[in-house]
């Protein structure tokens, strides 16, 4: 988890918030994964269906799985809310080019 964290900080201390979310939502699969601009951070939100009967009535349910914030020593990861997995996947996509 410490090399995909470095990983998604240095992508992210390249430029902007805005930046960063054009070049992650390129890398993301849009079905799956939403990213919203929220005051000086972003938030990453795993997207998923519930409920409903062989998907009739189903919900789009948004569980946040990352935060990236504006420090005064650039973007960082914030501690909360931060999902192992989707850091990892997150690393990997930005690490294709």
């Amino acid at each position: 988890m410490e090399d995909s964290l470095g990983k998604v900080n240095a992508w992210a201390s390249r430029g902007t918030l805005e930046q960063f979310r054009t070049e992650a939502r390129a890398r993301l699969d849009a079905q799956r994964f939403d990213i919203e601009l929220v005051g000086d951070s972003l938030m990453f939100y795993q997207k998923r269906k519930e409920g409903g009967i062989l998907g009739l009535g189903a919900k789009w349910v948004r569980k946040p799985v990352l935060r990236i914030s504006t420090t005064e020593n650039g973007l960082q990861v914030q501690p909360q809310p931060l999902d192992p997995e989707f850091l990892d996947y997150l690393a990997a996509r930005l690490s294709v080019h």
